[in-house]
């Protein structure tokens, strides 16, 4: 077996800080694959983003974090960092830096696998970066892999031709791919005849990111007699389906008068929640915006928190979850979770065992959920949140970054 002395990450998702208010979960697996492979040096290649402050080049203990400029004024680049597709929502201008993003990508990642020669270039999420990864790795002769999330690949059937031709050709010649959850996988095999997929299938596998223990939790202390505190973790966008956790709140509080609603996050639908939490028919104080939490901060308010809502659902325009890492965070912290099938829970979650799955869109059915769980004896809600640690327990990042290893890199 070869040894693997590099390899370059390409991901429009990175912090450039620990304060910064963008998704970790690609940073959380770069450092767990250095501590599982110290002799490997890792790079990542992600683009500037105005709102993180982000630098040319960030060398760290564990990894080199590169940026890359796609547009001027630098001010305006915020395409990336905090979600494309949410962006492009909120401000259509940003569909004009696509091809920029795209392009400026490309280029700069084809001048850093010149530079270290990497022995893969793992891109995550397959629009734009899998892309990308694509074009450079044949270039350069370089092995390429990359990570499905949610709607990366699915977004490419707007583009009924090419958009199907690209999605196969760079699959096919990718070494290795990963997807988090199931639905992923589907989304990914509908772009191939039945007979296409049976030549490539072997080399995709189901994968999530991982998630980190609390270290401190004692299970014989997970439920207590204390007021209800739901709680939501997330970016402000349609696709989290806050809007219908707010009037499911507001219903289960008339049966539960003392329980409150937190919800922690930021986003381009921040107004449009404040507007629908100021107009429910509650005491002001019921319905708490927290901000964005990140490290000790965000561990706190989950300990804090009894029940975790995950009310994804499939956005108008198709945009959709993989499998959010708050539900896994959730689980590993012993709390008892609400999800929707929709948000790809029922990949892990088995209902009313180690949580609860709903339909989407449909604030009856958090309220029931919430109800239900409330009409729990002590030692039922104690065995739910046992399982859920037991389940969270599989999903750990040192075993989930070895998964990562074996199946991306290791029969190179």
């Amino acid at each position: 077996m070869l040894k693997i002395e590099k390899i370059l990450f390409v991901s429009s998702t990175f912090p450039a800080s620990e304060k910064d208010d963008v998704p970790g979960f690609v940073k959380d697996q770069v450092l767990a694959l250095k501590k599982l492979h110290p002799e490997t040096e890792f790079v990542v290649l992600a683009p500037h983003d105005a709102r993180s402050y982000t630098k040319k080049e960030t060398k760290y203990e564990e990894y080199t974090e590169r940026r890359f400029h796609y547009f001027w004024p630098f001010s305006m680049e915020k395409l990336a960092g905090h979600g494309i597709m949410p962006t492009l929502k909120k401000n259509k201008v940003y569909f004009l830096m696509i091809p920029l993003l795209f392009l400026f990508e490309a280029l700069s990642l084809f001048v850093l696998v010149r530079k270290f020669k990497p022995d893969y270039i793992y891109a995550h999420w397959f629009t734009p970066q899998g892309i990308s990864a694509g074009i450079v790795g044949l270039l350069s002769g370089t092995k390429f892999v990359f990570t499905s999330h949610s709607s990366d690949v699915i977004i490419l059937k707007k583009l009924p031709i090419l958009g199907r031709a690209t999605v196969r050709f760079f699959s096919r010649r990718a070494k290795a791919i990963t997807v988090v959850s199931k639905r992923s996988f589907e989304k990914l095999r509908s772009f191939f005849p039945e007979k296409d997929w049976n030549t490539i299938y072997r080399k995709v596998k189901i994968i999530p990111m991982g998630v980190y223990l609390a270290p401190e939790l004692s299970t014989n202390t997970l439920s207590e007699d204390k007021k209800c505190t739901v709680a939501f973790i997330g970016r402000f966008v349609e696709k989290k389906g806050i809007h219908f956790l707010i009037p499911a709140f507001e219903k289960y509080f008339s049966f539960d008068p003392d329980s409150e609603l937190r919800i922690a996050g930021d986003g381009p639908w921040k107004d449009k929640l404040l507007t629908l939490a100021n107009s429910a028919n509650l005491p002001k104080d019921k319905i708490q915006f927290v901000g964005y939490l990140q490290g000790e901060k965000k561990r706190n308010f989950l300990q804090e928190s009894n029940i975790i809502v995950i009310p994804s659902i499939i956005s108008k325009d198709g945009d959709s979850e993989g499998l959010p890492v708050v539900l896994l965070e959730g689980m590993a912290s012993g709390k008892i979770c609400i999800a929707t099938f929709e948000s790809g829970a029922d990949d892990i979650i088995d209902d009313g065992i180690n949580g609860f799955l709903i339909p989407e869109k449909d604030p009856d059915a958090i309220s029931n959920s919430l109800l239900k769980i409330k009409s729990l004896s002590l030692e039922q809600k104690v065995n739910i949140q046992k399982k859920a640690i037991e389940t969270a327990a599989k999903f750990e990042w040192s075993a989930v970054a070895e998964q990562h290893w074996d199946f991306l890199f290791r029969n190179g």
